[in-house]
C-alpha cells in the first residue's frame, strides 16, 4: 500500500483529536472528582459507586444519627435508674426512722407525708421519656408507664401462657341444710376469716379441685374472653381450636360450675381474673406440645384475649 502525505497528515490529525478527546476527559474526572458522568459509559464502575454511595449513607446514618441517640437512650435511662434508687434508699431511710418508738403521731405524719411524695416520684420516674419517647415501656413507647389518676379506657388484653401456667387449687365447702336434714343448694366458702362462726361438722364439708389459669389482671370485664390453642393429630398436624368460655361472677359459684362442666369448657370470673378449667379442658391444654423440631410457630402457646377498663 502507497502511503501518501495526505494519509500521513490525516492520521496525525486523528491522533491529536483522539489525544485531545482523551485529555478532555481526564480533565472533566479531574474537575469533578467523578471517574464517569453517564452509566452508559462503564455500566460495572456505575454499579459499585451506587453500591459504595448506599454503604456510605448506612455507616453516617449509624454514626452520625443512630449511635448519638441510642447513647442518649441510654444516659436518660441510666439517670432515672440511678434517680430511682435514690428514691428506694431514702424510702427504706424514711421506714428505719419511722419504726423509731420515740416518734410522736406528727412525727410519723411527717414521714408519712414524705413517703408519698416519694411514691409519686417513682411514678415519675417510670414516665421518663427521650424526644417524646417513654423509655420504660417496651416497644410502646408512646404509652406513659403509669396512671396518674383512676381511668375507664377499654383495653383488650391478649396473654400467650402455657400449660405450666394451669394450677390445681382445692375449695373447701359447706353446705347448708333444712331441718330435716336436706341439702339446700348454699355452698358457701370456707376461710380463716369466717370458719369460726360455721356451725357445721365433717358431713357438711366438701372439697373442690379445680383447675386454673390465673390472669394478669382483676377486676376484669363482663365481655366473653375467647380461649384459643393448637390441637395436635398425632402426625405433626396442628389445628387451631378456640375454647367455649361461661361468663360466672364471684357470687355464683363459679368454681363448683367448673367442676361439675361436661366437655371441654372453661368458666371465666372477671372479679378475680380467673379462667376455671374443665376436667376435659384440662387434659386439652395438657396435651399441647411445642414441636420446636418442625416448626417456628410455639404449639403449645394458649392465648386468651379478655377486656379490661377499670385502671386504678
Amino acid at each position: 500500500m502507497r502511503i501518501t502525505n495526505k494519509i500521513m497528515r490525516n492520521n496525525n490529525l486523528a491522533n491529536i483529536n483522539t489525544n485531545k478527546i482523551y485529555q478532555d476527559k481526564l480533565s472533566t474526572q479531574m474537575s469533578t472528582q467523578k471517574k464517569i458522568s453517564r452509566p452508559s459509559e462503564d455500566p460495572v464502575v456505575a454499579i459499585r459507586a451506587l453500591r459504595l454511595r448506599s454503604n456510605v449513607t448506612e455507616v453516617t446514618q449509624y454514626y452520625s444519627k443512630n449511635i448519638p441517640d441510642a447513647q442518649s437512650w441510654l444516659e436518660v435511662t441510666e439517670k432515672a435508674l440511678d434517680n430511682l434508687t435514690g428514691i428506694i434508699t431514702n424510702m427504706i431511710s424514711q421506714c428505719t426512722k419511722g419504726s423509731n418508738e420515740y416518734l410522736t403521731s406528727s412525727d410519723r405524719q411527717i414521714i408519712i407525708e414524705q413517703m408519698k411524695a416519694l411514691g409519686d416520684e417513682v411514678y415519675t420516674t417510670g414516665d421518663a421519656d427521650f424526644a417524646g419517647r417513654y423509655v420504660f415501656t417496651g416497644y410502646r413507647t408512646d404509652t406513659s408507664l403509669s396512671f396518674l389518676k383512676a381511668d375507664t379506657i377499654d383495653y383488650e388484653i391478649t396473654e400467650q401462657v402455657t400449660k405450666e401456667n394451669i394450677d390445681t387449687i382445692s375449695v373447701i365447702r359447706t353446705t347448708t341444710k333444712d331441718a330435716d336434714g336436706n341439702v339446700i343448694d348454699d355452698l358457701k366458702d370456707i376461710n380463716e376469716a369466717n370458719y369460726e362462726n360455721m356451725d357445721i361438722d365433717e358431713t357438711d364439708v366438701s372439697r373442690i379441685d379445680v383447675y386454673r389459669i390465673r390472669l394478669a389482671y382483676s377486676n376484669c370485664g363482663d365481655e366473653v374472653p375467647t380461649l384459643t390453642y393448637k390441637e395436635s393429630d398425632g402426625n405433626g398436624n396442628f389445628t387451631d381450636k378456640t375454647m367455649p368460655v361461661t361468663v360466672l361472677h364471684d357470687y355464683e359459684d363459679p368454681y363448683t360450675a367448673a367442676a361439675d362442666m361436661q366437655g371441654v369448657g372453661a368458666v371465666y370470673v372477671p372479679e378475680t381474673g380467673e379462667m376455671l378449667l374443665s376436667e376435659e379442658a384440662y387434659k386439652a391444654l395438657k396435651a399441647t406440645e411445642d414441636s420446636a423440631a418442625t416448626s417456628a410457630i410455639n404449639e403449645d402457646e394458649i392465648r386468651i384475649t379478655y377486656h379490661k377498663k377499670d385502671w386504678k
